[in-house]
């Protein structure tokens, strides 16, 4: 069975993840393999709304690319 215009067979049922089951999988991978974890680097597009999250990109020399958080 393909589900799109360039025939790309669609994945068995078991491996699609929700946004909410892939964020819960990914938590408690970082959680059991880096338990404690100090990052040191550049913060920029800092902005904090009303909502009270805080969102900003944390970035070092060394690498091309970002982590952007929430």
């Amino acid at each position: 069975m393909t589900d799109d215009l360039f025939n790309t067979p669609s994945p068995p049922k078991e491996d699609v993840y929700s946004v909410s089951d892939l964020n819960r999988e990914a938590r408690y991978l970082l959680e059991d393999n880096f338990p404690a974890v100090l990052v040191e680097g550049e913060l920029s597009n800092i902005a904090m709304p009303a909502s009270g999250h805080w969102y900003f990109t944390l970035k070092d020399r060394k690498c091309s690319g970002t982590l952007r958080h929430v």
